[in-house]
């Protein structure tokens, strides 16, 4: 008998639900005057600090930050073409990770009530550990999908052995490589379409996909 070289891909995506939620909140302000609306970023921002200061304390986030801060003008035109006095905008980013997700929509809706305050996206993710361990089962199922599609294919001819012969990275084994896992932090909010005045916050599982190249001897 002859020899058979079998080469097949094997997948596997797991969902999950997501562990932390990093938020992140701007406040915004602009005017004539570059000092006063610098002073006015920084008393709007007081109250988000503050709030997030007291959920820390209290374990529902797990870190914050203001790693952005953005302090830039311009000179707008107005109908008849003539070019207007400088107007000076500040806008100071606050991230952070919560790990009360049950949290998260009450602590929006209170400081978007704030005439400066703008909601800049929510990413929705797994602990390291949680996410490092799905990687690995994630894998381990494609390389078992992959056996699966070798025997089916070697059984379709009359082959019953298989002997594995190079297990890869999806693309490894091809002129085209390719990613061989990615992990998608869906993001996204969804509001309250009930005509409450607040808005509710839906998490989006986490996504995991893997796939192997592998090739096999059958017999």
């Amino acid at each position: 008998m002859s020899e058979l070289i079998v080469t097949v891909r094997g997948t596997s995506e797991s969902r999950i639900a997501p562990e932390r939620a990093t938020v992140r909140v701007a406040a915004e302000t602009d005017g004539g005057d570059r000092a006063a609306v610098i002073a006015d970023v920084h008393r709007a921002v007081e109250p988000l600090r503050a709030s997030l200061a007291d959920l820390q304390a209290r374990g529902a986030v797990e870190t914050w930050s203001n790693p952005r801060v953005s302090i830039w003008a311009e000179r707008p035109w107005n109908d008849a073409g003539a070019q207007l006095e400088p107007v000076h905008h500040a806008s100071l980013v606050l991230t952070a990770v919560f790990a009360d997700l049950e949290a998260v929509s009450g602590w929006l809706d209170d400081v978007s009530a704030g005439p400066s305050v703008r909601i800049d996206g929510i990413d929705w993710h797994l602990t390291p550990t949680t996410a490092r361990r799905l990687e690995r089962e994630t894998a381990a199922a494609a390389v078992g999908d992959a056996v699966e599609r070798a025997t089916a294919h070697a059984g379709a001819i009359g082959r019953t052995k298989l002997e594995p012969l190079d297990v890869a990275d999806a693309g490894l084994l091809s002129p085209a490589p390719e990613p061989a896992a990615e992990r998608a932090a869906l993001k996204g909010m969804m509001m309250d379409a009930a005509g409450s005045p607040g808005f509710a916050v839906t998490p989006a599982d986490v996504v995991v996909t893997a796939a192997v190249d592998a090739r096999f001897r059958a017999s």
